[in-house]
């Protein structure tokens, strides 16, 4: 028995303690929205359980977030040690690909 579906609320109070602690807006929201619509086109009808698929949902709202803070890209992260640049993936679904593939038919080309 699979469990009930998470709902946009509750995946974007637990995205905001993901990404930081940050507080649950408008945009945060919409990344959640179109991290489900993402993970739904890529799993279709495929019996995929519910924490997965709300992980997955998560990690994709999670990358959808940072683009905001990533100008080209880069992120940038500053410490006592100086300035650390990281690439953001251009995939939102990079993350959650792996989550999902063993609930996926095989591709074969």
């Amino acid at each position: 028995m699979s469990a009930a579906p998470t709902t946009d609320d509750v995946l974007a109070q637990d995205l905001a303690a993901y990404v930081g602690g940050v507080p649950v807006t408008d945009y945060l929201r919409g990344c959640v929205s179109v991290a489900r619509q993402a993970v739904d086109q890529h799993v279709r009808a495929c019996q995929v359980p519910e924490e997965t698929r709300a992980r997955a949902v998560m990690e994709v709202a999670a990358e959808l977030y940072h683009r905001k803070s990533a100008p080209n890209g880069i992120k940038s992260y500053g410490d006592l040690d100086g300035v650390a640049a990281v690439r953001v993936a251009r995939d939102a679904m990079v993350a959650a690909r792996p989550l999902l593939a063993p609930y996926l038919p095989l591709a074969i080309a």
